[in-house]
């Protein structure tokens, strides 16, 4: 049951599998959606449909960062990698939350822009988003954390993928942990949207995908049992949307905790129980998937852009018919986010062009 270390966790893995880009596209459509769905609440009636959806695109964090774990490994050197995801992860996030305090009239004034700035190094201080329509970077936030303790993790995951029975065992111990952290009303973990607080938890997600890439990879079970994952989905999504109409749990208990892990990882084993996909669509799924994080970075200011400028009510009256039915409620909830959705890929495609003309020029007055 002893493996070669570098067979294991050093082994290369290829980050452009079309089904887990699927996936990364269908969770940044979750966020959107989870940011944009109505209430759940009608009339003070808990609505079962409504909580269902809610549940059924709850998780798309947590299974962001069990692909985290699927390709944690690299053979980038540890200060390349930091230097990477600052370029690539940090920047971004930085200028989109610069964007965010002019456009919201944060440098409207010199006192303005004092403040502005207080609250920015505030943010950085204590690596925490709270300037307004930022809060979603927590993630991200969340991520560069991982980044810059990637060595210990690097060292726990040797530890645990040097023999099979110590990795079913972390697999159990890890879901043990968010079970215990559930019946004590989460005081243990304290999941929350702080990225310094849901540390812990989401190295342990990583951990966890890590492991589990391999196991269904090289498991024959796994893709035998396929249909087994998302009824196991379906499930638990019915028994925590029946617990949150009946009022039983908060929709905070439902997600980040023990049924959301769970649920998390029903979905990983089926995607990656799924055949290969080929063909052409490849390229589109890629294509799509490589926008995801500039998706989801500016993907809640072009929502509220969408208010501001009325596109959002027309857009409304021409999906809806105003009342309250399930079908409406779905018809908004999946049209509305696929629009934001294609909002924020024009708008990446603007930046990149604005860069790249940047670039040009710049590469103009260099001298030769």
């Amino acid at each position: 049951m002893v493996r070669n270390e570098s067979s294991s966790i050093k082994g290369k893995r290829s980050s452009r599998d079309s089904r887990i880009e699927a996936l990364r596209i269908a969770c940044c459509l979750c966020v959107i959606a989870l940011h944009c769905k109505p209430n759940s609440v009608v009339n003070g009636t808990p609505i079962f449909f409504r909580y269902l959806l809610s549940n059924l695109i709850a998780d798309p964090v947590s299974i962001f960062l069990l692909i985290t774990g699927f390709f944690f490994v690299n053979k980038d050197s540890y200060w390349d990698s930091v230097k990477k995801n600052l370029i690539r992860i940090f920047l971004p996030l930085l200028f989109y939350t610069i964007v965010v305090i002019i456009v919201s009239g944060g440098a409207s004034s010199s006192a303005a822009l004092k403040e502005s700035l207080f609250s920015l190094g505030n943010c950085l201080i204590t690596w925490t988003p709270n300037i307004h329509n930022t809060g979603h970077l927590w993630y991200l936030y969340v991520h560069l954390l991982i980044v810059l303790l990637s060595p210990l993790i690097k060292y726990l995951l040797v530890k645990i993928r040097s023999n099979r029975y110590i990795e079913l065992l972390a697999i159990v111990f890890i879901l043990a942990l968010f079970w215990i952290n559930d019946l004590h009303s989460n005081n243990m973990f304290r999941c929350t949207q702080i990225p310094v607080s849901s540390l812990l938890p989401a190295s342990l997600l990583v951990i966890l995908g890590n492991i589990v890439y391999d196991i269904v990879k090289k498991s024959v079970s796994c893709k035998r049992y396929l249909w087994l994952f998302i009824f196991l989905y379906i499930g638990l999504n019915l028994y925590r949307s029946d617990l949150l109409t009946r009022g039983n749990i908060q929709m905070s208990d439902a997600t980040f905790s023990f049924m959301g892990v769970v649920c998390a990882l029903s979905v990983a084993f089926f995607v990656l129980s799924l055949p290969s996909i080929e063909g052409r669509f490849v390229n589109i799924i890629n294509w799509v998937s490589s926008f995801t994080l500039d998706i989801y970075i500016w993907h809640v200011i072009a929502m509220e852009m969408t208010t501001f400028t009325g596109l959002k009510t027309w857009f409304v009256s021409l999906i809806t018919d105003g009342s309250e039915t399930n079908s409406v409620y779905l018809r908004y909830t999946i049209l509305y986010s696929l629009l934001v959705m294609v909002i924020c890929i024009i708008w990446s495609l603007l930046l990149k062009l604005v860069k790249h003309l940047i670039y040009k020029f710049a590469s103009y007055l260099t001298p030769r």
